[in-house]
């Protein structure tokens, strides 16, 4: 006796196919929660980080309160190492209004997710609809294997009506262990998919919003801007010194 004749009972019950269908929904289930929690991760920081720029009421008080700031976002444990990073790229006067010399999105971008603190592997959550669809197909084809295996019981001169019956019964139990489970692998494949647009579209949303509140209250200078209030300083230094005292 082969191994597919073996395992076509089991195949063809009905609490194979319970089992194997839950299997794939814990599957999905385990990961849409890991990616839920660790993208609310981001979500809050992303947040909160954005609530302390609104905050200043004016330039001058957000430049005043920016020495502050700079240190909570420098300590933070999913933001900190790319602010870190964006504080270097900034023109931070003694006095005065605190300029980027770059757009805060080179800084503040998807390789948020990989932070120690959210760890989120886009590319395993990217490609788990297929391996929900993958994993459907698999249980299909061995169904269908054991299935078309047991159709050899159906013929033959030897085989009575009674074993006929029994392999009969085996052959449609095997194909609705196979429909079911491509029906289950496509269905969570669909609902992940579309959990995790969702999920993707809400850190896209936080980002802008920090973006812009960033580009708000530290406005891009370019090169030339800052050469030309250099040689606008130099020309004030002159004159003072051409004053008499």
């Amino acid at each position: 006796m082969d191994i597919l004749t073996l395992i076509a009972p089991a195949v063809a019950s009905i609490w194979t196919i319970a089992i194997v269908i839950a299997s794939l929904t814990v599957w999905a289930g385990r990961s849409a929660y890991r990616l839920l929690m660790q993208t609310d991760i981001l979500l809050n920081e992303l947040d909160r980080a954005t609530g302390h720029l609104k905050n200043a009421v004016s330039d001058s008080a957000f430049s005043a309160r920016f020495p502050t700031l700079s240190r909570d976002l420098s300590e933070n444990p999913v933001l900190g190492v790319r602010w870190r990073e964006y504080r270097r790229s900034l023109f931070v006067p003694e006095q005065g209004l605190i300029r980027a010399t770059e757009r805060p999105d080179v800084w503040f971008d998807l390789g948020l997710y990989r932070s120690r603190a959210i760890g989120v592997d886009l590319r395993y959550h990217a490609a788990m609809p297929g391996l929900l669809v993958g994993a459907g197909l698999l249980f299909t084809f061995l169904g269908l294997a054991v299935a078309l295996h047991g159709a050899g019981d159906l013929v033959g001169d030897a085989v009575t009506q009674a074993d006929r019956n029994a392999a009969l019964h085996q052959l449609l139990g095997a194909a609705s262990f196979k429909f079911w489970t491509s029906v289950a692998g496509l269905f969570l494949s669909i609902v992940y998919a579309l959990f995790r647009r969702s999920r993707l579209h809400k850190v896209d949303a936080a980002l802008d919003a920090f973006h812009a509140a960033l580009d708000e209250r530290i406005p891009m200078i370019t090169p030339i801007q800052m050469l030309a209030e250099t040689n606008d300083l130099l020309r004030q230094l002159v004159v003072t010194a051409r004053v008499p005292g």
